[in-house]
């Protein structure tokens, strides 16, 4: 197949990160996208994501009608249906002990491996939490002329190297923050549509938490506007409570040392 005219191939959960990914390729580079979703029936969110997904290919494509012959039909696959495999699995411990990785990793690259899914694009941004993407001496960055700067990892690198589990992934939008990504769509005019994807994992009558952990890097990353007030309320409750326990657990602790039988 042509390389100009070979779709993307894009993880989109119907998050800020994927659908950025999803319009700009759309929208930006007219290229076409082949979606897919990994159904976990254990996630609160999954219904939510499906459903946002939908309104976002409706959006898209009642401004753009050009874009529906772009989004390709998503291709569909339940969590339970990825196979165990320790090979996999032991290089994601390995690596996991050093870097602290979401057990995504694990799954997703067993998933690629086994349905033979090639270059499969993970929208993961520029931040503070995820440093690893940051190595250079296995993360490169690569020019298309139909999608932009992309990442991927070195052909060099040994198989039996635990961060071969990249191997099946290429990285489109380490270049940007999140702040970045959402003034980069309001400069190129879809940032309403990208103000429609979902976040929370564990929504509260159909609104995010703002409890959870997507919820909270909501807030950290300079995004509080995208929570509604009883979430917003919700982060800024729990989290003086916790910060609370924390500091009278720290003052029993240091009490305990000078009386040792305080309870």
């Amino acid at each position: 197949m042509n390389p100009n005219t070979e779709p993307i191939n894009l993880l989109w959960t119907g998050g800020y990160d994927s659908t950025f990914r999803l319009l700009q390729v759309i929208m930006e580079y007219k290229h076409p996208v082949q979606p897919f979703y990994i159904l976990d029936t254990g996630r609160g969110s999954t219904i939510k994501e499906i459903d946002t997904r939908h309104r976002i290919v409706k959006a898209i494509t009642q401004r753009y009608p050009y874009a529906d012959r772009l989004i390709l039909p998503t291709k569909f696959y339940a969590l339970s249906d990825i196979k165990k495999d320790d090979v996999t699995t032991g290089k994601f411990k390995e690596l996991n002990k050093q870097l602290h990785l979401g057990s995504q990793y694990d799954w997703l690259s067993r998933f690629a491996e086994q349905f033979k899914i090639n270059n499969l694009e993970l929208s993961i941004e520029r931040s503070d939490r995820d440093t690893h993407f940051k190595d250079t001496s296995i993360f490169v960055p690569v020019k298309e002329k139909v999608s932009g700067n992309v990442y991927e990892v070195i052909e060099s690198l040994s198989d039996d190297d635990p961060r071969s589990i990249f191997k099946p992934f290429r990285f489109p939008i380490l270049d940007f923050s999140k702040i970045e990504l959402q003034a980069h769509s309001t400069k190129k005019g879809y940032d309403d549509i990208l103000n429609l994807s979902w976040f929370c994992f564990t929504p509260v009558n159909g609104k995010p938490c703002g409890l959870c952990n997507p919820c909270r890097y909501v807030v950290l990353e300079g995004m509080a506007y995208r929570l509604p007030k009883k979430a917003l309320f919700r982060y800024r409750y729990f989290k003086n409570y916790e910060m609370f326990f924390k500091l009278r657990k720290t003052i029993k602790r240091q009490i305990r040392k000078v009386f040792p039988s305080y309870e």
